[in-house]
């Protein structure tokens, strides 16, 4: 039963006021749902928010709970933690002098982002390399185009006949050229529109022509089935880490979600926070073997008081008390399934950066004693966001230690939005799919090929065509749950290359980014929608094979 704004008891108002007065945090979608636990009743999002305007209450994230003016939250002009300034924080660019000439469908790079966080394709051509007897680069050049090629608006599919008895029988009895026309004469690969070399070549570096796909898919052909099942098994090895469990010698254990965003005390973690082993494998190593550079995380969990997993975090990686060092490391997947474990972790102090909010831990007395620095980040001598970290001062600064959280995090107000309404529709799908109510807050999550991707198995032979359609769906599952705004999560594939993937865009090279620059929507919600995609990738630091960091932006000509 659904209660008006006029109609709401004066008990379910006051429940609402001390609750956000309590947690500021909370949005109003979380707040309806607590209200639908306590009290039974539905109540709507704009009633609750007019509860809010109603009582001074309804304060953007990220900003103290009182009465405090609006803040910019923009790094300071001191500190060249971002390439990009002013509105490229939030995913736009200011307009150029000259105006760039858009290539069409630069957005398949969204899915070339989720592939560089997966690496399937990187995977299989770094095997193909030795039977092909050609440099792994290049192989990989020509996977993403014969991945890509039906994304650019191509009618039928650029792999037919005898294309297809590279990996199986699909597609007996068809032409063997995977080209009409033109093809085998050496043009660029074009359609009526014009050409689509120009879009290949900003994507994968390569400039191609018919007959160069059709001689890579007789290469194919030659290698035989041995070809598809590599690639099958590849694809099916790409796992996603959903939790990370650190396990103490003295038995006690924490979880961190494996796009780093926080400490969690069990693997119920949304979905959305998972990543790409090969990814977590390396930044494990990194960042707690190695100790190249620190763990930076983006929240830190508690409202009142530091959780216990936080204070086992803190205290494992001091490494100052043997019974609490990290005996190893544990890789889960969203089944809650062992996928690997890292051992042995060496007894030494790990390093790590954590952002905590204002009105999160009112006596941080213990903190202090746990030996953190406390590092306030200031906009004039009001404090937006106070920074932890076990980092010595001789080793970085204050601002260093600010520069390095602000360019892991560009986003802070709309990043912690964001991670807010991950775990707030992962408590609908728990709601809506469960009616247990023993983990309220956190719920088993969905599998991410539920429904939506082709059926791959090991030792089954599957022509180019599947193989393929299934990795473009998982890259396409992959940014709908990663990049996408949360109303594209049930959304077919046709829908998202119209609003995303079919986006026209320019690519910039700098020293350390490359920059892809999207022509701005002229419908405004659809901009919106952009921007948010642009800045989940960018918070997920996405890195090509020459170490630039991967930024997406908005034009605002």
């Amino acid at each position: 039963m659904s209660e008006g704004y006029y109609k709401i008891k004066p008990e379910i108002k006051d429940f609402i006021i001390q609750e956000v007065k309590n947690h500021p945090e909370l949005g109003c979608r979380k707040l309806s749902n607590l209200i639908q636990e306590k009290f039974g009743l539905e109540v709507s999002k704009s009633s609750i928010s007019a509860i809010l305007k109603e009582q001074g209450l309804n304060k953007p994230v990220g900003r103290r709970p009182s009465g405090e003016k609006n803040i910019s939250l923009e790094p300071p002009p001191q500190t060249k933690s971002s390439p990009y300034q002013g509105e490229v924080g939030r995913g736009l660019i200011v307009e150029e002098k000259s105006p760039p000439e858009f290539i069409p469908c630069l957005g398949c790079w969204f899915l070339k982002a989720g592939e560089l966080c997966l690496g399937g394709l990187q995977a299989f051509s770094a095997r193909l390399s030795s039977n092909l007897k050609e440099e792994a680069g290049e192989l990989l050049a020509k996977n993403e185009a014969l991945l890509y090629l039906p994304v650019l608006g191509r009618k039928s599919s650029p792999y037919q006949g005898e294309a297809t008895a590279a990996g199986g029988a699909s597609g007996q009895g068809e032409k063997s050229s995977p080209y009409q026309g033109e093809a085998g004469r050496g043009e660029e690969i074009t359609d009526a529109n014009g050409s689509w070399g120009e879009t290949l070549a900003a994507i994968t570096g390569r400039r191609y022509s018919n007959k160069d796909v059709q001689a890579y898919l007789e290469s194919l052909k030659q290698v035989g089935s041995a070809s598809s099942e590599l690639f099958t098994q590849e694809s099916l090895e790409q796992k996603e880490v959903l939790g990370l469990k650190f396990i103490l010698e003295d038995g006690t254990s924490f979880f961190i979600d494996g796009a780093m965003r926080s400490i969690w005390s069990k693997n119920h973690i949304p979905l959305e926070f998972s990543q790409g082993l090969s990814r977590v494998r390396d930044y494990s190593v990194n960042a707690i073997i190695q100790d190249s550079s620190p763990l930076i995380g983006q929240a830190s969990p508690g409202l009142e008081v530091p959780t216990p997993a936080f204070l086992n975090f803190i205290a494992a990686f001091f490494g100052q008390n043997p019974a609490q060092a990290i005996k190893k490391i544990e890789f889960y997947d969203e089944e809650d399934r062992l996928i690997e474990s890292l051992e042995p972790i060496p007894l030494k102090r790990h390093y790590f950066i954590l952002g905590i909010w204002p009105w999160q831990y009112p006596d941080r007395s213990i903190l202090k004693k746990e030996g953190l620095r406390l590092i306030g980040y200031k906009k004039g001598d009001r404090e937006i966001l106070t920074i932890i970290t076990n980092l010595p001062e001789e080793q970085a600064s204050n601002e260093r230690v600010i520069s390095l959280y602000l360019e892991r995090w560009t986003n802070l107000e709309a990043g912690y939005q964001d991670f807010l309404d991950k775990i707030g529709h992962y408590f609908e799908v728990k709601k809506t799919n469960s009616p247990q109510k023993d983990n309220p807050i956190l719920p088993t999550p969905t599998r991410w090929g539920e429904g939506r991707n082709p059926p791959l198995t090991k030792g089954r032979r599957e022509g180019v065509n599947q193989i393929l359609d299934f990795w473009r769906m998982r890259l396409n599952s992959f940014c709908q749950r990663h990049f996408f705004p949360l109303k594209y999560a049930g959304a077919d594939f046709s829908r998202i290359q119209e609003c995303f993937f079919s986006l026209p865009g320019v690519v910039k090279t700098e020293e350390k980014t490359r920059e892809i620059i999207f022509c701005r929507p002229q419908e405004a919600s659809h901009c919106e929608d952009l921007v948010y995609a642009c800045q989940r990738v960018n918070e997920a630091d996405v890195r090509l094979g020459d170490g630039r960091r991967l930024v997406f932006v908005v034009a605002l000509s």
